[in-house]
């Protein structure tokens, strides 16, 4: 909500649904994450945020958000691979992260 911008009605209850599914995510039970995974999932939360709010203030956003992308798909790549050799990689687990995007 930077330069004065206000929630619309349908922001407000997105958000709520978000933070909803987060703590439904994170609360204690059978598939609750690790605390490591769920401070992932915060940071990753807080670092789209602030890139969409920086974003805002770009050129034309299809051609500096693919530019983006581009750029960081060798630390993606690489940074998985490291995940790969280093910890257990679940079929589930892999489908999930190819369905959360990019």
């Amino acid at each position: 909500m930077s330069a004065g911008e206000r929630f619309e009605p349908l922001a407000w209850c997105g958000l709520a649904i978000a933070v909803a599914g987060v703590a439904w995510l994170v609360a204690p039970g059978v598939s609750a994450p690790d605390p490591l995974g769920a401070a992932l999932m915060a940071a990753a939360g807080v670092g789209w945020g602030a890139y969409s709010l920086r974003g805002r203030r770009l050129g034309d956003p299809v051609r500096m958000n693919a530019d983006s992308f581009l750029r960081s798909l060798p630390l993606a790549v690489a940074t998985s691979a490291v995940l790969v050799l280093i910890r257990h990689v679940t079929p589930t687990g892999a489908a999930l992260a190819i369905a959360s995007g990019p």
